[in-house]
């Protein structure tokens, strides 16, 4: 009678029409001003607080303006060598009060291989919150009470982390996977056992063998990893498509990279209806997710993130995509709709107006919706793309 999923479903609706109920533009600016004032409040007394001067900038009338006309924008390199490598080497109050436990890994730079972006407990935590309201927008799609009881296949890294220097490392997908709250480990997939394989290849071997044994509904992670997977069960089954063993899979998450090239690969091994949903999940943070209705995604304005936006264009980078002109710098308030930005984050990981990479535009300013346009830059990420 799927008793449990009409509670899950109706807590998921009431939390859903919450969500949507929103806030006013005008309270969104005070929201994002006030988060801010309290990054500068808790880390005045760390080595980056203190140099550029926190204290003074938090005395100011307009704080936000003080604070970018006093910190500098950073880009990988600059912020790396001058502060988070300390982090890693287990110096605490580096740009976060504490010690940083955990650096994400993503797309090479010109300092080697990788890029160690910091993660610290109150990311972790901030990222949770705006995955399950994510999770709760699936009440828009009317699906029957018994999905609900469905199981939830989150494909990403491994969770056995790597240790180097003082820290923790490995992809975002397995740090957020280590710390899961205990609630969702009922209906959580591949299980830890699984999750802990680092070889790519072993861990969708393992997978194959337990996929008859689930009733996926819902399966988030980078397209191509997904696409590959469901590929390999087909052939591993000689199935036609994956409904024919997960016939209840009807919500797919996707985030990574871009979904357009793999539209086409998805529909033939797909027989019924699946939802598709991007986020916005970066290592520095959870920065968006899309609703049902809409085309672009709603920047999260409380998911520990303060939002800046430089003009992309020949005035502000140059050919190499580095930024010779920070004037034009606006925050929510003074950004518009249809110019594509350059997006700057200050986060509760101890990121400050670091420039992470990606271009943005604003499609609806007032539900502040956007679409990802491109790069400032163009690196091979981990998985090759």
């Amino acid at each position: 009678m799927a008793i449990k999923g009409r509670l899950i479903k109706k807590y998921f609706e009431a939390l859903d029409a919450q969500n949507k109920k929103g806030i006013p533009f005008k309270k969104k600016i005070i929201v994002q001003n006030l988060m801010l004032k309290s990054f500068l409040s808790k880390a005045k007394t760390t080595k980056f607080g203190k140099h550029y001067k926190f204290d003074e900038l938090l005395k100011t009338k307009d704080t936000a303006k003080a604070f970018s006309e006093k910190v500098p924008i950073f880009n990988y390199e600059s912020i790396y060598q001058q502060w988070w490598e300390r982090a890693v080497n287990g110096e605490k109050n580096i740009c976060w009060p504490g010690t940083v436990n955990y650096m994400a890994l993503t797309s090479g730079t010109s300092l080697g291989a990788t890029k160690r972006i910091p993660v610290t407990e109150e990311m972790i935590k901030s990222i949770r919150k705006t995955g399950f309201k994510h999770l709760c927008t699936i009440a828009d799609y009317k699906l029957p009470s018994s999905f609900f009881e469905k199981d939830i296949l989150a494909l990403g890294g491994s969770i056995m982390l790597k240790e180097f220097a003082a820290v923790k490392e490995g992809d975002l997908s397995g740090i957020l996977t280590a710390n899961l709250p205990k609630w969702l480990g009922n209906i959580y997939l591949p299980g830890n056992d699984i999750a802990k394989e680092r070889d790519w290849n072993q861990k969708i071997a393992k997978i194959i063998a337990k996929a008859h044994e689930w009733d996926v509904g819902i399966i988030a992670g980078v397209p191509s990893w997904v696409l590959s997977m469901i590929q390999q069960i087909i052939a591993h089954y000689n199935l036609k498509t994956i409904h024919d063993i997960w016939p209840n899979f009807k919500v797919y998450a996707h985030g990574g990279v871009s979904i357009d090239p793999y539209c086409s690969s998805f529909e033939k091994v797909l027989k019924n209806k699946v939802y598709f949903s991007e986020t916005y999940l970066a290592s520095e943070g959870f920065f968006a997710y899309q609703n049902v209705e809409d085309g672009g995604m709603h920047l999260a304005i409380k998911s520990g993130v303060y939002y800046e936006f430089l003009p992309f264009n020949n005035d502000n980078f140059d050919q190499e995509g580095d930024v010779v002109n920070s004037l034009g710098v606006v925050n929510i308030e003074k950004v518009k709709e249809g110019i594509e930005y350059a997006l700057l984050v200050t986060t509760c990981s101890g990121a400050w107006r670091y420039l992470i990479g990606d271009t943005i535009k604003i499609i609806d300013k007032e539900t502040l919706e956007i679409q990802i346009t491109g790069r400032t830059k163009h690196f091979v990420n981990l998985c090759g793309e």
